[in-house]
């Protein structure tokens, strides 16, 4: 039942059950409510702007009573879950000694609540501008709001609560200011500790935040401190949000979260001197963010150390990482000074030409030209190199290992990536998106390295082959990028070779090795036309040697495809012209290439012909 605008009406004997709101008065005023029994809904009586009404000899059970901006009711002798529903309407100096159903404070101060125990309601304890109160050694589990709830209320202590199962276990909204949150053990909420439109030097300090979807997150809060706090096995440890400023998040332990801090549309946040270990996906994540200042934070074993999104002229300095590193995308103007990955410092190169790089940990290129990065050892990151809007630059002689990313080159043309060893990553060997005119060349890109004497070579090539790649592992990923030529890498026993997609055209995949990878050695998607596939060995890749797939006007000229499951595909793919390619026997007749093509709504049978097949594998 819902009351708006209704004034001076009576609602007395009545079943109220398994509903979202039971009843609401909502800018009502002067009504009778009496000798109901409200169960199971998720808030029993909630009132909303209303003043003067009798709330009297209800019973609430699994749910309760809710308060915003209403005043001067007379609510008593009310039972939730058995026990009295207190509520205290401008009362000061008092303790609440016996046990409670639930707890309602309304323009009280200095009010005591210790030692109680409120499970299965809407809120357990509620406090509307009420101040200089204290709430300390509570129970309180199962409540479908909120375990402690405060509104616009100040300078009030809660510490060594109990709170668990609930939306949030502590919530401070609309103006709550100088509070003190500590030693509160907070687990299996949606949110831990929730501020919403809160400022003002809140304290949230010395609790256990665990198990919870967010531990503790700032939406719209200004000058809130966040400090000692042990956070773990939340999804999001501790996240500012929407215009959350100058708020101060110092020494928190924060563990085996999928990401530790969150900053998302935040400015002018200090993080600072806390400690993440274990973080599935970010230590810290910065996305729409600008202006804060990360400083001397330790992270370890997480995917990411740190990763920055579309943020700009944020200050992140003498941080300390043991794996991970930094993931950028489109994020300029940062100033990024004296970070250590691996006991090695990283390289955040932006508007920079002509430098050399060596015995770095991580090397980050933006906006730069005439770049050298040579030498490197770069592994266990998240990616080893970055290069954004980077032109001219040599990667040359470096060796990656075991990262998730190994190299991306964003936007960046005329590069070289020469001579590099690239082995057992997670994703892809090398990715460029939107990269045209680079040349990578004599590079190996492998998984799984065995030891020396357990190396097997191929046709006497520079480099070794080994076995047992990773399932999702991709060599090389190109999209939308043009003009890039591929030659003499030795690519092998990854999930796929070399991917094309998104309309990449005019490429040259040139006298490379493409061997045992478990799907396709050279796969080509989505209006990927006029790239040059030519003296290529491919051999032994699972499924399919070359898979082309509404991909036309390419050119496929003298490759040996030898023990390939199916050399060749098409689907949808017109005008490739195949010549002279070798196709695992000597052959005198042409090569009947079969694959698929779109007739009105139907996918039929379609034959290409390499003319005159090659008779011997002649790059042997």
């Amino acid at each position: 039942m819902r009351l708006e605008t209704s004034n001076n009406n009576k609602i007395s004997g009545n079943q109220i059950n398994n509903n979202g709101n039971g009843i609401v008065f909502e800018y009502s005023n002067n009504n009778n409510f009496s000798n109901n029994t409200l169960s199971n809904n998720v808030a029993g009586l909630d009132l909303l702007y209303s003043i003067n009404s009798t709330v009297l000899v209800n019973t609430f059970i699994n749910d309760g009573l809710q308060v915003q901006y209403s005043y001067k009711n007379t609510i008593s002798n009310n039972v939730v879950n058995g026990k009295p529903l207190v509520y205290l309407e401008e009362e000061s100096d008092k303790e609440i000694k016996y046990k409670a159903g639930q707890i309602v404070l309304v323009n009280c101060n200095n009010i005591t609540i210790k030692n109680q125990d409120i499970n299965n309601i809407s809120t357990g304890i509620l406090l509307w501008q009420t101040n200089n109160s204290l709430i300390s050694n509570n129970t309180l589990n199962k409540n479908d709001f909120d375990g402690i709830s405060l509104y616009s209320s100040r300078n009030n202590l809660i510490k060594e609560n109990k709170i668990s199962n609930s939306q949030n276990g502590i919530s401070l909204e609309y103006s709550s200011t100088n509070n003190i949150i500590a030693d509160n053990l907070l687990s299996i909420n949606c949110y831990g500790v929730h501020l919403i439109y809160s400022e003002g030097n809140n304290n949230i300090s010395n609790n256990t935040i665990s198990d919870n979807l967010y531990g503790v997150q700032l939406y719209n809060s200004h000058d809130i401190i966040v400090t000692n706090n042990f956070v773990s096995s939340n999804y999001f440890g501790i996240s500012l949000w929407e215009l959350s400023s100058n708020n101060y998040v110092f020494g928190n332990g924060i563990i085996s979260c999928d990401t530790g801090i969150w900053l998302n549309k935040v400015n002018d946040n200090r993080i600072l001197k806390n400690t993440v270990i274990g973080s599935e996906s970010y230590g810290i994540w910065i996305l729409e963010s600008f202006l804060n200042k990360l400083e001397k934070n330790i992270i370890f074993e997480s995917r990411s150390s740190i990763g920055l999104s579309y943020s700009n002229f944020n200050i992140i300095n003498e941080n300390t990482f043991d794996k991970g590193g930094f993931l950028l995308s489109f994020s300029y103007l940062n100033t990024v000074t004296n970070n250590i990955v691996n006991n090695k410092p990283i390289i955040y190169l932006e508007d920079e030409t002509d430098k050399v790089v060596e015995e770095a940990g991580q090397v980050i290129i933006i906006n730069c030209e005439r770049i050298t990065v040579q030498n490197n050892e770069f592994f266990d990151l998240i990616t080893g190199l970055h290069l954004e809007y980077a032109n001219y630059c040599q990667i040359i002689n470096n060796t990656f290992s075991k990262n998730y990313f190994n190299s991306v080159f964003l936007f960046s043309n005329n590069n070289t990536f020469s001579k590099n060893l690239i082995s057992n990553y997670d994703q892809f060997g090398l990715f460029l998106l939107g990269s045209n005119d680079n040349i990578i060349s004599k590079n190996c890109i492998f998984l799984n390295a065995k030891k020396k004497d357990e190396m097997s070579f191929h046709y006497n090539k520079l480099y070794p082959i080994f076995l047992n790649g990773n399932n999702n592992s991709k060599a090389i990923l190109i999209q939308e990028s043009n003009r890039n030529i591929f030659l003499n890498n030795n690519i092998s026993n990854n999930n796929e070779g070399i991917i094309l997609e998104f309309s990449c055209k005019k490429n040259t995949i040139e006298r490379n090795d493409i061997m045992l990878n478990k799907k396709s050695g050279i796969l080509m998607i989505d209006k990927c036309d006029n790239n040059y596939i030519f003296k290529n060995t491919i051999n032994n890749n699972g499924e399919f040697g070359i898979y082309l797939d509404e991909s036309s006007n390419n050119k496929i000229k003298k490759n040996i495809f030898i023990e390939n499951n199916n050399s060749a595909f098409f689907k949808n793919s017109f005008f490739i012209r195949w010549v002279n390619n070798y196709w695992d026997t000597f052959r005198i007749i042409p090569k009947l290439i079969f694959g698929k093509i779109k007739f009105g709504s139907r996918l039929i049978r379609w034959i290409n012909i390499d003319w005159r097949p090659g008779k011997i594998p002649f790059n042997l």
